[in-house]
């Protein structure tokens, strides 16, 4: 997700080009349909949904489509805030032609750009939609009708939160003020996400004969080895929180992590569960995710399929700044390779100090147990296996 910056060009207070005037929201009681250009990544995608909403109530009889990458459909189908979600392939020389042919077809008179990138402006302007809603970063901004501000006050390089950060493009859309991450409002940024009952399927389907089981999901990958908490500390977990809690280790991640995730069964030892070997897809994760008693994520994107589920979730951050991906609202446990970092140091910046192997075993079992004491499960539910013979 990139961060905006106070170097951005100045706001335009109507459409790109007009004189300065009392600003007039680009989307109304008027306004027929919109395509949301959604994010790539799926952690974005999902902390996007709160702006999704917004969008909503504020004009619910138009028709709101969603277009996302390859792939990524699966994760907000359900979302009561749209009314249709379209995978598109953006990638590519003809990628912007494509997304404008997608854009069109949507029948939208109006199109939301949450991505910065200008591959997206591009689609846009292609698309001929006349309103265009986005920030101008990287000379984008002739491309678009309607230019979102950079935020006040943010000194260049600080943290933005990515629901801040999308908030703010649709609030300016609507011509609202953006919600607090802070205070009684901060909880209409929570992202939230509908786990369907082909989800719990596809996720039953890879649980097999444990699938009446209570679960710890474990999410040991991440895009960058610096983000991944040691694969032998989570097997230790595993194991401890099996032995304490009765709860049935199962772990995920994509194909390319499928031999850190099968070294981590090994180490944790039946009953377990390689989720990642069985497969599944986006799918199965989403109705793991949603099944699981607890999960305990590396920075990465079950994390925040998590929180839009609502599941119970130990976090753990380490050269990376937590303060991108500010969560409000969800039942979340972030741990933190260096909590004593000065909030004028970004993480990102300090990796040897920031080291994630720096966050010890037992602070994990003690956030994962205060976590679980604070969880009241639906029903009863049948201990772990003993070993497999």
């Amino acid at each position: 997700m990139s961060d905006e910056r106070p170097n951005d060009p100045p706001p335009t207070h109507g459409p790109a080009g007009g004189s300065p005037r009392a600003r007039i929201p680009a989307i109304g009681p008027e306004t027929r349909g919109v395509a949301v250009l959604m994010p790539t990544w799926l952690g974005d995608i999902v902390m996007a949904t709160a702006s999704l909403h917004r969008l909503r109530r504020v004009v619910p009889e138009a028709r709101i489509t969603a277009l996302v990458p390859p792939g990524m459909d699966s994760v907000l189908e359900g979302c009561g805030a749209l009314d249709a979600v379209v995978a598109i392939q953006g990638k590519g020389v003809a990628g912007p032609v494509r997304t404008a042919a997608a854009i069109r077809r949507t029948g939208a008179d109006t199109v939301v750009l949450l991505p910065n990138s200008p591959r997206s402006a591009i689609a846009a302007a292609l698309s001929g939609r006349r309103i265009r809603v986005g920030t101008p970063r990287g000379g984008r901004g002739m491309l678009l009708s309607h230019r979102v501000p950079p935020p006040p006050k943010v000194a260049a390089g600080s943290p933005v939160p990515a629901v801040v950060h999308y908030d703010r493009i649709i609030a300016f859309a609507l011509g609202q003020e953006p919600w607090p991450l802070e205070g009684p409002d901060a909880d209409r940024l929570r992202p939230t996400l509908v786990a369907r009952e082909s989800d719990r399927v596809a996720a039953r389907e890879v649980l097999g004969p444990l699938a009446d089981h209570p679960t710890l999901l474990l999410v040991p990958g991440g895009n960058r080895e610096n983000k991944r908490w040691p694969g032998e500390r989570f097997a230790t977990v595993a194991r401890s929180l099996r032995e304490t809690h009765g709860l049935l280790p199962v772990i995920t991640g994509s194909p390319g992590e499928r031999t850190l995730c099968a070294a981590i069964a090994a180490a944790v030892g039946p009953p377990v569960v390689d989720a990642a070997a069985a497969g599944g897809g986006l799918a199965a994760v989403k109705g793991l995710v949603a099944a699981a008693r607890l999960v305990l994520s590396n920075d990465t994107g079950p994390r925040h399929l998590a929180a839009g589920l609502g599941t119970p979730t130990v976090a753990l951050f380490g050269p990376t700044d937590h303060r991108w991906t500010s969560l409000p609202g969800v039942p979340e446990s972030i741990l933190l390779a260096e909590p004593f970092l000065p909030e004028t140091l970004v993480a990102d910046r300090h990796a040897a100090l920031c080291r994630i192997d720096r966050i010890p075993v037992s602070d994990v079992l003690h956030a994962a147990a205060a976590r679980l004491a604070a969880a009241t499960p639906a029903s009863p539910a049948p201990p772990v296996p003993g070993p497999i013979a």
